[in-house]
């Protein structure tokens, strides 16, 4: 019987041995685990971080924008008053070249008044002196179609101007600050 006792203990030994070894590779393989966890979550940190950073550049980057894209607004807004302003003063400068250039009597309306209210234009009573021949300083930012605009009301005269000075103009648009135009 101590034969059989033996072997049923060197049977447990063996079970316990095998259960020990599969415990330890499973602790091997939970530590592998955990450490790989470990590398996991160190990767999750940096990872968050660099999304924290991109977030605030984000935001930083969206508030410019919002500021420059307001800014460029006040800017376009204030042009655009300018342009109308602009505008406006061409439109009475053109008015009044047509009031000096039209001569006899003609029914217009002033500037800034409405259609419906015409002022009338009666003509001089004394006969109409000899025209003048009259002069354009050019400035930066003329054009033959403005100075057509600003001295006849209208754009489509610029080849007039330009055949009245082809003795000084190379071509079209070849104006230059400070050159003295004729305008027929």
């Amino acid at each position: 019987m101590p034969n059989l006792a033996l072997r049923t203990d060197n049977t447990k030994l063996a079970q316990s041995e095998e259960a020990r070894q599969a415990a330890e590779q499973r602790a091997a393989s939970l530590a592998a685990a955990a450490g790989q966890l470990t590398t996991a979550q160190r990767d999750l940190a940096g990872v968050r971080a660099e999304n924290a950073r991109l977030n605030d550049s984000l935001q930083t980057t969206e508030r410019d924008r919002g500021a420059r894209i307001a800014q460029l607004q006040q800017e376009n807004a204030a042009i655009g008053a300018r342009l109308r302003q602009a505008q406006g003063t061409l439109d009475q400068i053109a008015s009044a070249a047509r009031l000096i250039n039209g001569g006899g009597s003609f029914t217009t309306a002033a500037p800034g008044l409405p259609l419906s209210a015409p002022a009338v234009v009666a003509a001089p009573s004394a006969p109409p002196a000899p025209a003048q021949p009259r002069a354009h300083v050019v400035a930066e930012g003329d054009s033959l179609t403005r100075i057509s605009m600003r001295y006849y009301g209208t754009s489509s005269r610029w080849q007039e101007i330009y055949d009245a000075n082809r003795d000084i103009l190379k071509g079209e648009n070849t104006l230059r600050p400070g050159q003295r135009l004729k305008i027929p």
